[in-house]
């Protein structure tokens, strides 16, 4: 994404994945960033751990508002974030999905591939659920760094679906 890119479509929406892999690319955007370079995006966020305080030290709220959302100084309207502690996570996730109809499809997607290949919290397997859902965690994932002071037993996923990141804006 590039001022030009960002200026051309003015609602551009982005989704955006927590963790290791991608910090390098939004501290890139976070140096290009002045006034109102960023205005007008609009920012999902990938998935989230559910089960969990959204102000926990590993939550992917966490990570994004401090490394994404307020460097590039996103519009709190602008910025659509799964609830971690939902009161039913389904429909959290059908939440989530209305606003991507809303204001999708997507135009771009900041992707990281975890330890055990999983994106999102898509974890391998012979089947993947194509839209946003509730995903139970594997070994590995619940192993990652950032899940390191979570009570494991309580812990979900909630996440988008492959096609929901896959499927982008055509031009």
């Amino acid at each position: 994404m590039s001022r030009q890119g960002n200026s051309t479509k003015n609602n551009l929406l982005l989704c955006a994945a927590s963790g290791s892999s991608p910090t390098g690319t939004y501290t890139k955007l976070a140096e290009r960033n002045d006034i109102d370079t960023y205005k007008n995006l609009k920012v999902i966020k990938l998935d989230e751990w559910g089960g969990i305080p959204a102000n926990h030290e590993g939550s992917c709220e966490t990570y994004l508002q401090s490394i994404l959302v307020k460097p590039l100084n996103i519009r709190e309207e602008n910025y659509y974030s799964f609830q971690s502690e939902p009161s039913s996570p389904e429909e959290e996730c059908n939440r989530i999905q209305q606003l991507i109809y809303q204001n999708g499809p997507i135009d771009a997607c900041v992707l990281g591939l975890g330890m055990n290949g999983h994106i999102a919290f898509n974890e391998p397997s012979t089947y993947l659920q194509a839209h946003c859902h509730v995903a139970v965690l594997s070994e590995a994932s619940m192993n990652h760094p950032m899940a390191k002071n979570m009570k494991k037993d309580s812990v979900y996923g909630l996440s988008l679906g492959m096609a929901e990141h896959h499927e982008f804006q055509k031009e």
